[in-house]
């Protein structure tokens, strides 16, 4: 039996697409390395990028779920479980990271690190590994689990729409900044105006009555 004809242009699509990738990856391996063609065969595969946005779905789940004042110690089920996965969305994002470095090269025209988006993700992926190498609380590092937070903007990249989106915005903040200097402009002289005819008016007004110096609030810890 035949190849149907969907199947023979995606095979051409396919052949196309590998054929824009870098001769060599790392220097060394060519496009017609069995491991590199493994790999960019999976690059190119749709599902590919499926699998990723719901992994990208799933943590900023996980990152909602996170109590900050309660889970300092990560004693419960809950946050224990959280963990979990914080950990197997990491692997994965960092096993993707190797797939396409494998595929598409590191440096260079047309590799990995030559898109902006890219970087990116290189860059919380880096970051997530120096939380998991460094104690990081002993070394007082904890700033460095915001990262985390970043990881949504992964989606960015995947949804080509919201990148031009983005790219645009980017693009107009330069002509933005006289409309900001005429903003803070405007701001800051009813702030002159403002200062100038109420200044003063509010002061010592706010009183206790006689009524609630005995009321349990003011002898509460709270209210100093």
């Amino acid at each position: 039996m035949g190849e149907s004809e969907d199947d023979l242009d995606n095979s051409s699509l396919q052949g196309e697409s590998a054929a824009s990738f870098a001769e060599f990856s790392f220097r060394k391996f060519s496009r017609e390395y069995w491991l590199r063609k493994i790999c960019i065969n999976i690059v190119l595969n749709p599902w590919f990028e499926r699998l990723t946005m719901s992994v990208i779905l799933l943590n900023c789940v996980t990152l909602g779920m996170f109590q900050p004042c309660e889970d300092a110690t990560c004693d419960s089920k809950r946050c224990q479980v959280l963990k979990v996965c914080d950990d197997v969305i990491y692997l994965y994002f960092a096993v993707e990271m190797c797939i396409k470095m494998f595929a598409m090269g590191v440096a260079g025209r047309g590799c990995y690190l030559s898109e902006t988006w890219n970087r990116l993700d290189f860059f919380i992926v880096m970051a997530g590994a120096l939380e998991y190498f460094l104690d990081v609380e002993k070394l007082n590092l904890s700033a460095i689990r915001t990262v985390r937070v970043l990881r949504p903007l992964r989606a960015i990249n995947r949804i080509p729409s919201m990148r031009i989106l983005v790219m645009l915005l980017l693009d107009t903040l330069p002509m933005l900044g006289n409309v900001l200097l005429l903003c803070f402009f405007v701001f800051f002289i009813f702030g002159i105006i403002g200062v100038q005819l109420w200044a003063g008016l509010l002061r010592q007004r706010c009183f206790i009555p006689d009524d609630m110096q005995d009321n349990a609030v003011l002898k509460s810890k709270f209210f100093k």
